[in-house]
């Protein structure tokens, strides 16, 4: 019973960690990073993990003691499910939410500054045209008001572009020995050149795909 106790204190959230965690899924951050997600700006893997951690976090039941589990042992909680875990963090969860959004905020503005999609301007409407300026010349943020027409403008540019998945597997599959830089070099330019065989390079943009 101690240890059921002293688990399920550590690892259910207090009253104000809960309320904090149903802001965080209720936030402009969160309903923003769903919208850019789509665009595949890395590490989408990371990004839907951290949400159902938030998710699955529980409040504990204030009233949880001794007398209770020994009329009732069983409250929907087992300890061996979080031997080994981190104890949950609310405050850091929000940060990492909040990377995941600047890191993407930051990457739908180099997508859009890309040099091989400036001929598909010419099939952009001139209000798509002049979102694009203010956001390329920092004028404007993707915002959420915004981000369905950014997410949209820039799904237009893309196309004829072919996106090309590179798994961080792939890439420590290269270090099977110590190597000299030189070889390291070698070695990812061949992988590149593998993965992008029969294809239009100037055409092709490569996506990292981050473990599952």
């Amino acid at each position: 019973v101690d240890i059921y106790l002293e688990y399920y204190r550590k690892y259910r959230l207090s009253g104000p960690d809960f309320r904090e965690r149903e802001k965080i899924l209720a936030s402009d951050s969160k309903k923003l990073c769903d919208i850019l997600k789509d665009l595949e700006l890395g590490d989408r893997n990371g990004y839907e993990k951290l949400i159902t951690e938030i998710s699955n976090l529980k409040e504990a039941d204030p009233s949880m003691s001794e007398e209770k589990l020994e009329v009732d042992p069983y409250q929907s909680f087992s300890p061996a499910e979080y031997y080994g875990k981190p104890l949950p963090k609310v405050p850091l969860l929000r940060e990492q939410l909040e990377d995941f959004l600047e890191r993407w905020q930051d990457g739908t503005v180099s997508l859009l500054k890309d040099p091989g999609l400036e001929e598909n301007l010419q099939i952009l409407s001139p209000d798509d045209i002049s979102l694009r300026d203010r956001l390329i010349t920092r004028q404007e943020e993707v915002t959420l008001e915004n981000a369905a027409k950014v997410r949209d403008l820039i799904a237009e540019l893309m196309q004829g572009i072919e996106k090309v998945v590179l798994s961080i597997e792939d890439i420590t599959g290269l270090f099977d020995k110590p190597m000299s830089p030189a070889d390291v070099q070698q070695k990812f330019t061949g992988l590149i050149d593998e993965i992008t065989k029969g294809k239009e390079r100037n055409k092709v943009r490569i996506i990292l795909k981050q473990k599952s």
